[in-house]
């Protein structure tokens, strides 16, 4: 009788650590594809591009400035798109930031950002953006 009472015991225990283990495993794989997963629906990527003064780009940058509830921003201004859908917007020259509150912008908020720096430091220097990636390529590497 004892022994099936600790062979039974034994039995539950492995139950319950493979259980924990299955549910560890789980978690794990959640937080990674909550993390990594894109804003919006399935694999997307932002793309960083100026925006124009033509009526769509208008148009579009009024709404994001709308839903944000901030101005819009002036001067050259950058703008980041999910899937052709404007999500955040920068101007170049006085950093002000609006982005949909509804989608997650964080990476493309901080893409602008850093793109807007770059321009900026070109600006101050006198280059253009490709005179300085060529005069970058063409440094010789160190050994």
């Amino acid at each position: 009788m004892n022994a099936l009472i600790i062979n039974m015991a034994g039995q539950r225990s492995k139950e319950l650590r493979d259980d924990a283990g299955r549910r560890r495993l789980a978690g794990r794989r959640s937080r990674r594809t909550r993390s990594t997963r894109p804003a919006v629906g399935g694999p997307a990527e932002v793309s960083i591009r100026r925006l124009a003064s033509d009526s769509s780009d208008r148009e579009a940058l009024n709404r994001l400035a709308g839903l944000d509830s901030a101005d819009r921003p002036t001067g050259d201004v950058l703008g980041a798109e999910l899937d052709g859908r404007l999500i955040a917007a920068i101007s170049v020259s006085t950093g002000e930031v609006v982005a949909d509150p509804f989608t997650r912008t964080e990476e493309a908020r901080a893409q602008l950002e850093l793109r807007a720096s770059q321009l900026r430091a070109g600006d101050s220097h006198g280059h253009t953006g490709r005179l300085q990636r060529l005069r970058f390529a063409a440094r010789p590497r160190r050994s």
